[in-house]
């Protein structure tokens, strides 16, 4: 299983770009997205206090649409992870986006 410093390295990498250095949905390439990214420091906070980690996981995901979860803008990492040059393994689409799971739920803002 992937931990929240591999999360942390996987984000900067595939999510940072949009989504910002910090999660706050300023990325440099955030104004070129039809809809501007969320901040995803917030997500426990718009969820009334609670981060919802397998909603976190299947918005990563991206292979089942999420209600209420905007457009096609963003990847389908689950899919993508698959490509990598290591190779298909779901084990390893698992732990990438646990790992990224992880991550987002330690830059929550209290």
């Amino acid at each position: 299983m992937a931990s929240g410093s591999d999360g942390r390295s996987l984000y900067r990498t595939y999510c940072a770009v949009f989504h910002g250095k910090q999660g706050e949905g300023d990325g440099p390439l955030a104004e070129h997205l039809r809809f501007r990214p969320p901040d995803l420091t917030t997500f426990a906070k718009r969820g009334g206090g609670k981060y919802d980690a397998l909603k976190m996981y299947r918005i990563i995901d991206g292979r089942e649409p999420v209600k209420g979860h905007g457009g096609p803008d963003m990847p389908v990492w689950g899919d993508a992870f698959k490509r990598t040059a290591e190779g298909y393994s779901e084990e390893k689409v698992k732990a990438r986006i646990n790992g990224l799971v992880e991550y987002l739920k330690d830059i929550q803002v209290k």
